[in-house]
Order: C-alpha cells, then structure tokens, then sequence
C-alpha cells in the first residue's frame, strides 16, 4: 500500500490542492522518502496530518471537538485545520489516492465506509465511544498486510515504575496513529523483558531460529542507535531483580532519566515502532524488517544535534525495506543527509500555501545550496554581520553605477567586516580590487 496522491480543499492553508508522491520503485516494495519543507505556518504538519486521515475513522464534529481524549489527538489537530468548521461556506475536503499491486483505493476522510472492507489495514478502528472501557479490536488475528504509524520530534517517554506485563488484550496499533502520544518506559522495557525471557527459553532448548526471531525487534533498536549515534547500548536483565531492565551505554549503566535528550527522542520513536511491529501478526509471516509500512514523520529533528540528524534518514532507508516514508523538517541536514528523496518544498503566497513540484535530493549537493534552493536561506554569516556585508556590497555597486555614496561609511564597514574573520577579510580584499582596478580607485584600508 502507497499513497500516491492527495487533494485538500479548504484544509488550514490548502484552498485547493493536489500532490502527487512519485515512486522509484515499481509496485509496492521498496523504500520511498518525502520530506516537506517550508516556513512556519506554511502547512507541513498539517499535510502530514491530512495524509494519516486516509486511515483514521471519521471526523468528530468540531463542537465536540474540544472535549477528545488522548486517543483522538490526531483528528483534533486536523479539525482546527479545516475551515469549513470556521466557515460554514467554504467545504472541506481530503481526498487521497492508495495504490496497491493489483488495485487503487480512492478514500474520503467525510466517508470512512470503506475502512469496514479492508480488515487488514493495518489501523487501529476505535469501535466504541467511551475510550475509558477496553477497546476489542474487530480484526486482531488476521494478519495484516501492511501498517500505519506516526511519530513526533515532541513526542516524549514518560518514566514510571509499573512492572505489569503489557496488556496482551490491546492492539499493539492502538494509538499508532496518534501524534502527540507519549511512550512509558515500563511499556518498552516490559516488551524488552518479555523479549530477553524468551530468548533465553529459546537458548536454552537450542532453537537458534527462534533466538534470532525473537530478538530481531531490540537487535533493530540497537542497530539503529548504533548507526545514528554512534552509541553502543545493551538491554540485560538485573542479576538482583528479574523484573528491572537495566539500560547500558557504552557498556555502562545509565538511568533512563539520566539520557540525553537527543537519544531519548530516538528512542520514543524507534523503539515503540519496532515493538509495535514486532507484536502485529502479519501476512505470510514477513520478517520484521520487510514488512510494509506509512511512516509518517513530523520534526523528528528536534533535540537532535547536526551529525545526528545527517543520520536518520539514511538509517532509516537502510533498516526499513518497504517503507513508504513522510516527513517534515526545518532541518537542511535531514534534506541533504539522502540520495533520491522527493522534497517537496512548501510556500505561503498570501493565506494560501502552494506546493511546488517535486525534486529529487542529491547530498552530493553543498548545504549553502539547499539552504538557498530549499529554504530561500542566502545568507551565509550571522544576522549581524550579513547586515554589515549587504550594506558594504550595495555601496560598492552604488560606486560602480557612479552615484553618491558616503566614502568614510563604505571604509568603515570594510575595516569592521575584515576584523570579523579571514574569510570575510578574502572578500572585502577582493571587492577593493575590484574597484581600484576597473575605476582606477584608491581604497585602502
């Protein structure tokens, strides 16, 4: 399953658009990436957003709106997005189109009437309205043939001290589809115990398939943080107290309280796609890592330093086989971290954004020029000194169209840029030329 297009109507800045998400592959296996980038407010969330609608029940009503729990924090979000709830004149409307190999599925997100023919969708359908009750999920033993998920740089792991084992008669998609859900350690950490448990009943009876089965899900985990940071980290059971995980980094121990933030935002991502994976009975019984899924995205950049963020995507292409991949991100690093990405730009012209056609990311490109092609971000020194720089360069072309300029500003502004650095020195020294050679000048400084 991949979406292959969207049109919005009257959805936050979107008055009437239609994206189209090529694919470098044919069918539906293999790895597609698409970032969205543009200014604050120019609607990157809320495409994402628009886009996981095609796999959520239908919208609540704005007047009732206000009152969601947790689990409909998605829908909330989207809901004050669409004007047709601020403007009873203007219609609201998502419509996105799914392909899969032998067929494609146009969905509405004002008419869910098809999710009841797709049992193995891969989403969690909330089948009752009181979300305080537990929930049975309609389709829990039929394997499914491809699964949605979407995660948050904000997102964050809530540290309790529950060692109940996880509720087995849950879902492991509930919530999945939730932007703003948190992950509590001892959610992650009684799969991780589970998961050691059974290795080892596994080791014990010599069934070393079933050692590498069971351990393929923490193995991800680890080799993803490995790849992105650099950081070894292990998960072994407390020789004093069976029931505590004990997390190692670098070979030391560490309270998971006591982590960087950069790697606990991974982790709350990571970690919870691949247990929840890891726990969803699939079709054919694809291995972990193979099967398909819509990863969605939004500024998993944040918290993240710059060699991290060079990372994620490239590890991600490389971990998850047929992933079709959504994100959006301020980050030129994330965009320039990856070869054949689709990056759809976003700009705001007036209230209304308009998307602009697909390019393919090439990181043999310099990030001077995706941030001047991707981000309209020219300059290349700090605010201060770029103020400096413009003002010394537009009196140099005022000199050269021989008109009026103030001689004691023009050498003022030199001397203070070239005090600045080498590099800035290089240039003012080059413009000087400039002008005393063509105009027979004598600026010194």
């Amino acid at each position: 399953m991949k979406i292959t297009k969207i049109h919005l109507q009257n959805v936050g800045v979107f008055e009437d658009t239609t994206i189209k998400f090529p694919s470098h592959h044919e069918g539906e296996n293999g790895t597609d990436i698409h970032i969205f980038t543009g200014q604050n407010g120019s609607g990157k969330s809320t495409l994402l957003l628009a886009l996981i609608s095609s796999f959520l029940p239908k919208l609540p009503t704005y007047e009732n709106s206000h009152s969601l729990l947790p689990n409909y924090a998605t829908h909330y979000f989207l809901s004050k997005r669409i004007r047709e709830y601020r403007n009873p004149q203007k219609n609201a409307d998502i419509t996105t189109l799914l392909q899969t190999v032998d067929k494609k599925i146009i969905t509405n997100f004002f008419n869910k009437s098809y999710l009841a023919k797709a049992p193995t969708m891969g989403v969690f359908l909330y089948s009752s309205n009181s979300y305080q009750e537990k929930l049975a999920f309609p389709h829990f033993d039929i394997p499914l043939s491809y699964a949605v998920f979407i995660y948050s740089g904000h997102r964050a792991i809530i540290d309790n001290n529950d060692n109940n084992k996880i509720n087995v008669e849950e879902h492991p998609l509930k919530e999945a589809t939730n932007l703003i859900k948190s992950t509590t350690t001892s959610q992650f950490f009684k799969f991780v115990k589970e998961q050691i448990v059974k290795s080892l009943w596994a080791e014990r009876k010599g069934d070393t398939a079933r050692v590498e089965s069971v351990n393929s899900a923490l193995n991800a985990v680890k080799q993803f943080i490995k790849e992105v940071t650099n950081l070894s980290i292990e998960f072994e059971l407390d020789a004093d107290d069976t029931e505590k995980v004990m997390l190692l980094v670098a070979g030391q121990v560490v309270d998971y309280d006591a982590l960087p933030d950069g790697l606990r935002s991974l982790m709350s991502w990571i970690a919870d796609l691949l247990w929840r994976l890891d726990r969803t009975k699939w079709e054919n019984n694809t291995s972990l890592l193979e099967r398909r899924i819509l990863l969605f995205l939004d500024e998993i950049e944040v918290h993240l330093h710059p060699s991290w963020q060079r990372k994620v995507l490239p590890t991600v292409q490389k971990l998850f086989k047929n992933a079709q991949v959504f994100i959006s991100t301020h980050s030129p690093f994330v965009v320039n971290s990856i070869d054949g990405a689709f990056i759809h730009r976003i700009e705001l012209e007036g209230k209304n954004a308009k998307v602009l056609p697909a390019v393919v990311s090439d990181n043999a490109t310099n990030i001077q020029t995706v941030l001047r092609e991707i981000f309209g971000i020219s300059e290349e020194f700090g605010l201060e000194v770029s103020d400096k720089l413009d003002k010394f360069l537009q009196i140099k072309n005022d000199i050269f169209a021989r008109k009026e300029y103030d001689r004691s500003e023009f050498l003022r502004l030199a001397k203070s840029l070239v005090a600045e650095s080498e590099e800035l020195n290089l240039i003012v020294a080059f413009e000087l030329r400039q002008l005393n050679k063509k105009l027979e000048a004598n600026f010194v400084l």
